[in-house]
C-alpha cells in the first residue's frame, strides 16, 4: 500500500508540474469522449466478468488486483502525455512472457479513465492471444482489417464507449509482409 501511495503522491507531483510546462499536451489524449463519428459505428462488446477474471485480467472494473496495472497505467499515461506519443507497443522476447495479459490490464485500466479514448490491436499475427483472454470470437482476421479487405468500423468492437478491439480470429503464416506494407500505416493512423 506505500509503494502505490508513494507512486499516487509522484503522478500529482507530476502532473502539478505539466501544468507549469511549456511543452504542448496531445489533445487526443485530452478530447472529451464523443459519441458521433467512426466510434459510434463499432459494435458494442461487454467481456464476461468470470472470463476476465480467470485470465487475470484485473483493471476491468477498480479494486485491489488492479492496483499494480493502475500505477503502471498512470505511469505510461504521464509518459506518454509529456513525449507527445499516442502509440504504444507492447512486445516480449518470447512466447508465454505476458504481453497479451499486460497489453489487456493496460487497455481497460486506461478505458476507466473516462476523458479518453484507448484502442487495443493485436498484431501478435502469429500467435493472437488477446480474444482468447477476453472470451471473444472476431468475425475477421487482423490481416483482412490491416489489407484494407474489411474495415476498422466493420472489424473493431467497442467497450464502455471508448475502448475499441481488434483482435484476430486466426494466425498469419507470414505477417512481415502486412506489417511493413504502406497500407498498413495507413490503416492504422
Amino acid at each position: 500500500m506505500e509503494k502505490l501511495q508513494k507512486a499516487l503522491q509522484k503522478a500529482r507531483e507530476s502532473r502539478e508540474g505539466q501544468a507549469l510546462d511549456a511543452r504542448p499536451a496531445v489533445t487526443a489524449a485530452r478530447a472529451p469522449v464523443s459519441t458521433e463519428g467512426p466510434w459510434a459505428e463499432l459494435a458494442p462488446f461487454t467481456p464476461d466478468p468470470a472470463v476476465l477474471h480467470r485470465h487475470r485480467i484485473f483493471s476491468y472494473i477498480a479494486q485491489k488486483e488492479a492496483a499494480p496495472f493502475d500505477v503502471l497505467r498512470t505511469k505510461v499515461f504521464l509518459a506518454m502525455r509529456q513525449n507527445g506519443w499516442t502509440r504504444l507497443a507492447i512486445t516480449s522476447p518470447e512466447q508465454g512472457c505476458g504481453k497479451s495479459t499486460v497489453a489487456c490490464n493496460l487497455a481497460f485500466g486506461l478505458s476507466r479513465q473516462t476523458q479518453t479514448r484507448t484502442m487495443l490491436l493485436d498484431l501478435d499475427m502469429r500467435r493472437p492471444g488477446v480474444a482468447a483472454l477476453l472470451g471473444c470470437r472476431p468475425q475477421h482476421n487482423m490481416r483482412d482489417m490491416l489489407t484494407g479487405q474489411v474495415s476498422p468500423q466493420d472489424h473493431m468492437l467497442c467497450v464502455n464507449g471508448n475502448l475499441a478491439l481488434a483482435m484476430s480470429c486466426g494466425s498469419t503464416a507470414d505477417p512481415t509482409d502486412i506489417l511493413t506494407a504502406r497500407q498498413t500505416g495507413e490503416v492504422l493512423d
